[in-house]
């Protein structure tokens, strides 16, 4: 998450602006499931549309870069939890054998996240934190193979961007000055696998698939 901000909820102007500077979290796991439907047609080809649900926390931390107005904190630095992730795609796949399936998707992402500023001195305390529901889109690819009738394994590739939103601080019990509005961006990268059942209703349609 890429952060800086440029004033607070007093209103006041900070020029230059204050850093929040930017974290990266890595190496998170999370579970989750999904609903959806396919159609083949022309062949080899197929379209469909996905729900998907991940749920679970992925977080991250970083120092704040070196301030002068930020001296009296200390040392401070914020931790991020980004909450559950929700997408609904569309997706147009490829079977290259009659089991096998490649495709891309697109569509909407949704997300939550809770930022949290903590000082060092003269004890560490909560400054303030921050929570927000974020709004994007999704793109990703994966391969798909059917290894028994109605079950397949899946792997995939997601990236989803939710863009630049100003998120509004609250003031962390006996903190002295105006908390801040912050200027956030937000994007995930996530590598999928899991299993699929299709319940293969239309079957005449669908059958090598």
């Amino acid at each position: 998450m890429n952060q800086n901000t440029n004033r607070r909820t007093d209103g006041t102007v900070l020029d230059p602006v204050l850093d929040f500077g930017s974290a990266d979290s890595g190496g998170d796991f999370i579970g989750g499931g999904q609903i959806g439907c396919d159609y083949q047609f022309g062949g080899n080809w197929v379209v469909g549309v996905q729900g998907m649900f991940d749920f679970g926390n992925t977080n991250s931390r970083n120092n704040l870069p070196p301030d002068a107005r930020l001296a009296a904190l200390g040392t401070p630095y914020q931790t991020t939890r980004t909450r559950d992730l929700y997408t609904v795609t569309g997706r147009l796949g490829y079977l290259f054998t009659p089991a096998l399936l490649g495709y891309v998707k697109g569509g909407g992402a949704w997300t939550d996240t809770n930022t949290q500023v903590y000082g060092t001195l003269p004890f560490l305390f909560l400054s303030e934190s921050a929570n927000s529901s974020r709004q994007g889109w999704t793109i990703g690819g994966g391969l798909e193979y059917m290894f028994a009738k109605g079950w397949s394994v899946f792997g995939e590739y997601n990236y989803a961007d939710f863009g630049r939103k100003d998120i509004v601080f609250t003031a962390g019990p006996g903190t002295l000055g105006a908390p801040n509005i912050v200027s956030t961006r937000l994007n995930m990268q996530t590598a999928l696998v899991g299993v699929n059942y299709k319940f293969n209703w239309a079957s005449p349609v669908v059958a090598k698939y």
